[in-house]
Order: structure tokens, then sequence, then C-alpha cells
């Protein structure tokens, strides 16, 4: 599943996170939930990214403790972005 939090109390609805959730079906076939992401998720992830339309998409590595590897639908997406937009 590829998730992204709900923005309804802080963080920014942004161009790029649009543009994935729309498009993450082409790109991975697979669709996006939009939901209310709790820690508890986060710690439980096999892999992260953070997006924007300034750096594209970028793999987290470590989360606290715990080092994470670019997974292969990370690197799909990230690959995808920096075809599409030249990033």
């Amino acid at each position: 599943r590829l998730l992204t939090p709900v923005i309804d109390t802080c963080g920014v609805a942004g161009v790029m996170r649009q543009y994935l959730i729309d498009r993450a079906p082409e790109i991975l076939g697979m669709a996006v939930d939009v939901t209310g992401c709790e820690r508890g998720m986060l710690t439980g992830a096999r892999e992260l990214f953070l997006c924007n339309a300034v750096i594209g998409v970028w793999p987290v590595s470590r989360l606290g403790d715990r080092a994470l590897q670019v997974g292969t639908l990370t690197r799909k997406v990230r690959d995808h972005v920096e075809q599409f937009f030249g990033a």
C-alpha cells in the first residue's frame, strides 16, 4: 500500500503530492490511500519517501535508530518523477 497523510491540521497539499496520488495507479499499479497516519504506521513501513515540487522524491534512509533501504517502489516513483519532470 502507498499511504499519504490527510492534510487537515498541518502539512502542505502540494502539487507533487497530488501528482503522485493521481498517477500512482499508472506508475506503481496501486492506488494511494489518503489516511490518518500514526507513528506506528511509520515505524512499520518498509519504505518511506518525502516529495515536493522542489526536491522531487527524497527517500528516507533513517527513522530514529532504524535504517531504511531505498526500496523498489521508492525507486520507481523517483525514477518516474526524474524522467517526467527532469528533476
